[in-house]
């Protein structure tokens, strides 16, 4: 695409890229093989989850698993280096803090209460940020 557009490279490395997805392979793996572990389910739009986790990945933040689908996401960013691929996490980005997390969110606050509340309390939704 970027050839056939002529697209400018705005900022393209293999070693960042490599890094970044690792990164964010891992967290996300991290994420989910704690939710098996718990015997929860993965499936954000289940009717009911079994547990609410805050081991493993979630001790640092609520949404490991967007997280690294947000670095991956990043590290193809960073492999092709061309505008519309950096514009594809902020879009992700977006999508998911605006539509994808109030959602989980309310759920679980419906579903844990007080429990879910002072988790959210004292684990920022993005970790450091």
């Amino acid at each position: 695409i970027a050839r056939v557009f002529r697209l400018p490279v705005l900022l393209r490395s293999d070693a960042a890229a490599f890094a970044v997805f690792v990164l964010g392979f891992c967290l996300a793996v991290w994420g989910e093989r704690t939710f098996v572990r718990a015997g929860t389910e993965l499936m954000p739009a289940s009717a009911t989850n079994s547990k609410l986790v805050t081991n493993g990945p979630f001790r640092y933040t609520r949404n490991p698993m967007y997280s690294g689908l947000l670095l991956v996401t990043l590290a193809v960013a960073f492999y092709f280096g061309t505008w519309p691929f950096y514009a594809a996490v902020v879009l992700l980005f977006v999508v998911i803090q605006t539509v994808f997390i109030p959602f989980e969110e309310a759920k679980m606050e419906r579903q844990y209460g007080a429990a879910f509340r002072e988790y959210r309390s004292r684990i920022r939704r993005w970790g450091i940020v």
